[in-house]
């Protein structure tokens, strides 16, 4: 959002306080994009850059690319210049701009814009789609722009209701509320199209969390907003909000207390990096780490402050670095996993989210009309949206290419991975668990706007709801299957990818069987450590048809020669 609504000093200073480590997170997603990459020789705008935070994270990665962090705020600037100085940053220069304006920049200047949470000014509803037609004016053909925006923030809910214990009467003041269509992957989608870059854009959920080190720590942090929530409250009644607050975070459906004491409230669904992403030349930016480059991390989230990072990293311009974690922990190689904490929660995170990608490609699919608005949608005979798919799945097995398809046969890919998870270390099993889950709904739902023009979110949830009962049914049909034996194994396949269909084809469910039962005993021999890297790919039931094919021992013996099978001992009575 604008840092226009940061005016003061007190703001301004606590603002890294106030966000807890949540936009931090996301900029260094942000600059790890790939189509175009920021290099040594990049011209980046940190675009509403607040403090620098995205400044920081290209610094970390490149500490030679030229930089230009503007924003409305003068305060912001002087915190920005702050830094330039402290932290010794070269090719960094500072403006203060509108994000709606940039009539002083020339067309066509930078490789890269970057737009953390600023493509938003609080009343002005045309403030989104002004700036990113600035973004696209001033992005060189050929670059990369990549912006976000907030969809959820689960922390505001805590703040009204603490305001209305306060003062029951009135509701409070929130200088961050924003229209509801603003929080929308689709609005956001819409307005980046409408800005110039037409269909060169991707849109994509992302999560963050606001953190501390402990909940009265975070509490005091968040309290810093109280001008912007809190706006009028005397002295008294602020007091009084305080515990109220702290005991409405504990009751945010996303509130963990991690081991060591750290707590975190997180922003569970974002955009842009978080919910947009866009190039423009047909080009698409992908924030998928390089697996060719070895010195890449594996996980899409680097740690920012990585205790498990050693020191003495020698960084792109030959520098040792012996003061700045951050830096260790872009140019080392992927470091073991720590069990528990804020920073593993955010590598398990990043870690799910490629394993998730290998789960979802085996049945994905595309529906070329769904941006076409007078385009006819073509139907299944069970009226589901028909999409063009595939691989194995969609060609061997008889499966459609719809919606219901793809999450079945990812779902099973899902399961697969939990029944992995289930293995790790008791303190972070379920947090892995919980994050490839979240990022296959927010997968579900991206689908469910971009493939099939689910705009309404009340009809978004109730599929979402529906999904989420079928995963709880994979779940036990899938575990009584692999408890028991491949005939009860096959049954819940059956009803679930095949929707109980007559017309199978059984030596396809034979296929699969098979194939989850080596997916699973590969897992098995897996480490903990492989598996928390991401280091690994699914095959293809495919595989599998010679070893389905081969004849039992038994099928060419003639009944009546076939040895007999020793009956019971008789019970003595």
């Amino acid at each position: 959002m604008s840092t226009s609504i940061f005016s003061k000093t007190a703001f301004t200073s606590n603002y890294e306080r106030m966000t807890g480590n949540c936009t931090r997170i996301v900029a260094a997603e942000m600059v790890r994009i790939k189509s175009p990459p920021i290099t040594s020789s990049s011209y980046v705008l940190d675009n509403a850059c607040g403090p620098g935070i995205v400044t920081e994270q290209v610094k970390l990665l490149h500490p030679e690319a030229k930089v230009l962090a503007t924003d409305l705020s003068p305060n912001m600037i002087e915190e920005v210049q702050k830094r330039i100085e402290n932290d010794k940053w070269t090719n960094v220069k500072t403006d203060t701009l509108d994000v709606r304006d940039l009539s002083k920049l020339a067309d066509n200047t930078f490789t890269h814009v970057l737009t953390n949470m600023g493509i938003y000014t609080p009343n002005d509803s045309t403030s989104s789609l002004q700036a990113i037609k600035e973004m696209y004016r001033i992005l060189q053909v050929g670059g990369a722009a990549v912006t976000s925006m907030w969809a959820d923030r689960v922390w505001l809910s805590a703040f009204s209701k603490a305001g209305l214990m306060i003062r029951p009467h009135e509701a409070p003041s929130n200088m961050l509320n924003v229209e509801p269509e603003v929080l929308r992957g689709s609005c956001l989608l819409k307005q980046i199209e409408d800005g110039g870059f037409g269909n060169n854009a991707e849109v994509r959920p992302f999560a963050t969390s606001v953190s501390a080190i402990s909940l009265d720590e975070l509490v005091d942090n968040m309290m810093l907003a109280a001008p912007m929530l809190f706006k009028g409250y005397s002295e008294e009644e602020l007091s009084r909000a305080r515990p109220v607050l702290k005991e409405e975070l504990t009751k945010l459906r996303t509130y963990e207390a991690l081991e060591g004491g750290a707590t975190q409230t997180p922003a569970t669904r974002f955009a842009t990096p978080s919910r947009a992403f866009t190039t423009t030349h047909k080009r698409f930016a992908i924030l998928d780490p390089d697996q060719d480059n070895p010195t890449t991390p594996n996980t899409s989230i680097p740690p920012v402050t990585p205790k498990h990072i050693k020191q003495g990293t020698t960084t792109a311009n030959g520098s040792t670095v012996t003061d700045s974690p951050a830096v260790a922990a872009a140019k080392a190689p992927p470091p073991s996993y720590p069990k528990g904490g804020v920073i593993g929660t955010y590598t398990a995170y990043g870690a799910t989210e490629e394993l998730y990608k290998e789960c979802s490609r085996h049945a994905d699919y595309t529906v070329p009309q769904a941006q076409d608005s007078d385009a006819e949608m073509p139907k299944t005979e069970d009226g589901e949206d028909l999409g063009v798919g595939e691989g194995w799945w969609h060609t061997e097995t008889g499966l459609n290419p719809t919606f219901s398809t793809w999450s079945q046969v990812t779902m099973l890919h899902v399961y697969l991975l939990t029944v992995r998870f289930r293995c790790f270390d008791p303190s972070i099993a379920r947090v892995w668990q919980q994050h490839i889950l979240d990022h296959f709904f927010f997968d579900a739902e991206n689908k469910m706007v971009l493939n099939h023009g689910m705009n309404a979110r009340g009809t978004r949830n109730k599929y979402l709801k529906d999904l989420f009962i079928q995963w709880r049914g994979v779940l036990a049909a899938y575990d009584e299957g692999i408890a028991k034996d491949d005939a009860v194994l096959a049954s819940a396949v059956w009803r679930n990818v095949f929707k109980a269909s007559e017309n199978v084809d059984i030596k396809r469910l034979a296929q699969i069987v098979s194939y989850m039962r080596r997916v699973l005993a590969g897992l098995d021999s897996a480490d903990d450590e492989t598996v928390m890297n991401a280091m690994m790919t699914f095959g293809s039931p495919e595989s599998e048809g010679e070893l389905v094919a081969l004849k039992s021992k038994m099928m060419d013996t003639p009944f009546e020669k076939a040895p007999p099978k020793p009956l019971p001992a008789k019970k003595q009575t």
